[in-house]
This record gives C-alpha cells, structure tokens and sequence, in this order.
C-alpha cells in the first residue's frame, strides 16, 4: 500500500507547501489547508493564466470543476499547462509536432471567435457545432465543464497531406480508481443511452472480443470509452478528417495504471497489467488512442517557454524533464 500511495501522498505534501508558501491566507475551505475558500478558489490557477482563464470560461459559459480550488486539481493543472499555449500557435505547433513526431502543423483556431486571442486551445471541449454529439443533453446543448462528456482540451491542426486533425485531450493529475465503481443505480441509463454507440461498426471498440458496455464501467475505462465514443462520431459526421484522444498523466502517478475492469486484463489474446495498453487492445483503431506522459509531452517545450519556471515551482515532480532538458542546452 505504501509504494501504491507515494506519488498521491507526495504531491499533497508539495501542493500544501506551495499553498502555504504562495496562498496561506487564502487558503483553508472546510478547514483543509490544501484547498482554496471558495472566493479564492481560481487562486489554484497561476498568476499568468488566472485571469484570462476566468474571462474565457465565464464568456463561453464553461463551469469550472467544483475542486478547481484544491492543491491536486487536475483541472488547474491542465488550465496551468496549456492556456499559455492557447494564444502561440506557433508555439503550440512545436510542441504538437514534437509531441506526435511529426513536422509542426498549422494550428487551426478551435474556440468560437468570442474566445479570441485564446482560441487554438479550447477547455471542456464538448465537439463542434454546439452538437449533442452522444445524445446526453435529451435535447438540448450539453453544458461544458458539467453533466456531458467534454475533453479536459482540444487542439486541431492541418497534417502535412492537409488533413483536419483533432486531438481530445484527456488530462490526469493524481486521481487512482482501485477502489472506485460506477453507482448500480446508472446502470441501465448508460446501456440505453450508449449501447449502439460503443461497438464496432458504429463505435470504437471492437466487437468480436466478447465484451459488453457494462465491462466498461469500471473507470477510468468508462471516461476512456466515452471520449472514444465522442472522438468516433465527430470524425465519423465529417467534421474533421482524423480525431484521437490523448490521455496525459503523470508518469508517476502508477496507481492510474491499474486495470480495474476484470474482463479487460485478459482481452485480444493478451494478459494486461497496464490501464492503457489494455484499452488500446479493445479499439477497432488502436492508433485513434494515444498515451503520454506529462513530462515527456512538455519536455518538448523545455527552455521555450518563459513562464515553465512557475509550472516548475507548484509542479517540481511533473516538469522534471523540462528542468534537465534546458540544463542540458545550456
């Protein structure tokens, strides 16, 4: 259990710090030091996104996650990492292209134009159109941030043939789910609302591996199977040429890694002790599936960016690579 909990335990201890260090008198909702009251709760978000990030979910109407405030919110971390990108796309060509290993593209505006500077990186991204893409808002248009099945981030981009391509960006801190199930009571409401739209012809996952939806409901695999589903029908619609999902998490975080889902530890003729390897094999195109850590994807950033000295100082652990990688370019 020890070696299970050290990246979670570790992070609180640096997150508490960086509160008590930064934001002590700011700090202390329901007597927890590590989270934010609930006025100072964007406090989470650093200084040089803060504000632009307040301006752009209230302008879009997005909800910001109720745990914004905490000192492991995933969500601030992935505002923290990426809203800086949101405005260079340029720079986020770079990183896009290092990061799929190809040459840097050309970014393509992906948020409404009331976004604008910041829209080549859109939050709690639901898909285009203002579409109820997997039918969750019974008619009407899903809520970003709440109660639908949206991206933690979208980028898109034209590919050296001049494909559309859209990246789903799912995004983890230090969540683990070995002791998390999805409440009985939900059940058939997923079966009805997503059992013809997760297998093979008309969703991601292959059907001739003797699964059922309700193997997937373990998470993370059902947060997987739903931005795999969304991913599938917009690319299926024609709004973009090519549309995957990246997942991004820290390396350390091991616990994530778990294969929760019984069925999916022995599937496509293979025995799986990794989350996502064990997922990968349960798409009909593994390749629309894409897994990185945080450190490698943003070491490719490393000595570009002015403000990775404050992601360095609230996540010493997570921009490790960076730090070594502009040592060594010195």
């Amino acid at each position: 259990m020890r070696q299970r909990c050290t990246f979670i335990a570790d992070e609180q201890r640096i997150q508490l710090a960086y509160f008590e260090k930064h934001l002590g008198n700011l700090a202390g909702h329901l007597n927890r030091p590590f989270q934010l009251k609930k006025d100072f709760r964007l406090h989470g978000l650093l200084p040089h996104v803060r504000d632009a990030a307040g301006a752009l979910f209230d302008k879009l109407r997005i909800q910001f996650h109720p745990y914004i405030g905490h000192g492991r919110s995933s969500q601030a971390c992935c505002i923290n990492f990426l809203m800086p990108l949101a405005d260079k796309p340029e720079l986020l060509g770079r990183w896009v292209g290092g990061l799929l290993d190809i040459p840097a593209p050309e970014m393509l505006p992906i948020e409404k134009e009331a976004a604008a500077p910041h829209r080549y990186v859109a939050f709690e991204y639901t898909g285009p159109d203002d579409r109820d893409w997997l039918g969750e808002a019974e008619g009407g248009v899903p809520q970003r941030g709440a109660h639908a099945t949206a991206s933690d981030a979208a980028v898109a981009f034209i590919d050296e043939e001049g494909r559309q391509q859209l990246l789903l960006i799912e995004w983890k801190y230090s969540e683990e789910y070995r002791s998390h199930r999805l409440s009985e009571d939900k059940k058939g409401k997923r079966i009805r609302r997503y059992g013809d739209k997760a297998f093979a012809p008309n969703g991601p996952i292959r059907s001739d591996l003797g699964l059922t939806l309700t193997d997937f409901f373990h998470e993370p695999f059902y947060q997987l199977l739903r931005q795999q589903m969304l991913a599938w029908q917009i690319e299926r619609a024609g709004a973009f040429d090519r549309v995957r999902v990246l997942h991004l998490s820290p390396s350390g975080n091991r616990a994530l890694h778990e294969v929760t889902a019984p069925a999916l530890r022995s599937v496509a003729g293979h025995a799986h002790t990794d989350a996502f390897a064990a997922y990968r094999a349960t798409l009909a195109d593994p390749d629309a599936f894409l897994e990185r850590s945080i450190e490698e994807a943003f070491a490719l950033l490393a000595g570009e960016a002015e403000w990775f000295g404050a992601l360095a100082e609230r996540y010493p652990t997570l921009c490790a690579s960076q730090a070594a990688g502009a040592a060594a370019s010195a």
